[in-house]
């Protein structure tokens, strides 16, 4: 399992495993937080809403810092920036 975050940021959780989160009412189960947890083969559609956020460069990443890197090279695991002007 990895646990993702992107801090400073919310992130939104509307799909899982290509289904739309919605209850049996048809009303919307998002779950927002500020990281989520997610296993192998797992699958989330998020929405990170930058409405009001800082301009700057945000990061999502696992947070398994202990597998961020390549063997005996650096820069590896999962991670991805976000930039906002």
């Amino acid at each position: 399992f990895w646990t993702i975050t992107a801090m400073g940021l919310t992130m939104k959780v509307v799909g899982t495993g290509a289904r739309h989160m919605r209850g049996i009412d048809g009303k919307n189960i998002y779950k927002e937080a500020a990281s989520h947890n997610f296993g192998g083969g797992e699958t989330l559609d998020i929405i990170i809403d930058t409405t009001d956020v800082a301009p700057g460069t945000y990061f999502l990443h696992a947070t398994e810092v202990h597998q961020m890197s390549n063997a005996t090279q650096l820069d590896g695991g999962m991670i991805t920036e976000i930039v906002i002007n």
